[in-house]
């Protein structure tokens, strides 16, 4: 199901030998089931008729990274050896990719750096450059970003927005041309400055629900400045309840909204320079003019 989080289990043909399970989040017609053995970075669909899979979907790729770099909590920058557990910066180089943990403390990037996953589970990014995630293993569950760079998410890149915390992101433009997957209760809120560019062929899924007649937000309360939203690929709603816009929406001529269920609610402009807004039935869409 779009924005379904399960297990998935994969062994190793090289060490460790041990199968090793995560929780991962995708937006696929059909669910993945199954041990499969892992010897790169692509894993099929199981078609054997397990639970919840009806009919067989594409392919799943999945990028690995081949080691992960933990901020160790303190103030310093992203460049800062003794910053990180190990004493090794991520940045991904050939085919050496990292995934960044980051629970605690502030780390401030000052040069692009790109890395296969990021897990932003606390602390503060203050990205004054560009940081690019180039894989499908990605979660922000807490914590914050800041500065006036640039969060990209590669095509084929994957970020889950989770948990009840807000994902606060002031002045960042956060480019989307993969998959982000808001599907927590937590608001998205930035100002000053901050935006979020839904690329053509990127997908924004909102599954995000409070659980509760209070909706989630899309918003700049608790900052000062502008914070808009341009969309030129796909908006999908698809979490029960209401999703409330309070800031400028933008959807261009390659741009579709799509509300499959639940309301989606404008409550500031929404400027359609082209583009379709489909609304399925049981949905529904308002627009405060």
């Amino acid at each position: 199901a779009a924005g379904a989080t399960g297990t998935l289990e994969w062994i190793y043909i090289t060490p460790p030998p041990n199968p090793i399970s995560f929780n991962f989040s995708l937006a696929y017609p059909a669910n993945v089931s199954g041990v499969q053995p892992l010897t790169s970075s692509t894993l099929t669909r199981d078609t054997t008729g397990s639970p919840g899979v009806t009919t067989p979907g594409p392919g799943v790729t999945l990028s690995v990274p081949t080691n992960t770099a933990v901020w160790g909590g303190g103030t310093g920058n992203w460049t800062d050896t003794t910053g990180w557990t190990g004493g090794v910066v991520p940045a991904n180089s050939g085919s050496t990719t990292y995934a960044a943990r980051i629970a605690a403390g502030t780390v401030t990037n000052n040069a692009p750096v790109t890395v296969n996953d990021l897990l932003l589970i606390g602390g503060t990014i203050n990205n004054l450059s560009s940081l690019t995630i180039a894989g499908s293993g990605s979660s922000w569950e807490a914590g914050a970003l800041s500065g006036i760079g640039q969060l990209i998410l590669a095509p084929g890149a994957f970020l889950t927005a989770t948990t009840s915390a807000s994902h606060d992101f002031s002045q960042q433009q956060l480019t989307n041309q993969g998959q982000f997957i808001w599907n927590g209760a937590g608001n998205l809120r930035s100002g000053e400055g901050g935006s979020f560019v839904n690329a053509p062929n990127a997908n924004f899924i909102d599954s995000a629900s409070s659980g509760t007649t209070i909706p989630v937000r899309i918003t700049a309360t608790g900052f000062t400045g502008t914070f808009t939203f341009t969309n030129s690929g796909l908006y999908q709603k698809s979490g029960a309840g209401e999703t409330r816009i309070e800031i400028p929406f933008t959807n261009t001529p390659t741009g579709t909204i799509a509300v499959n269920t639940g309301n989606l609610h404008f409550d500031s402009p929404l400027t359609m320079q082209g583009g379709v807004i489909n609304v399925a039935s049981g949905a529904t869409t308002q627009l405060d003019l």
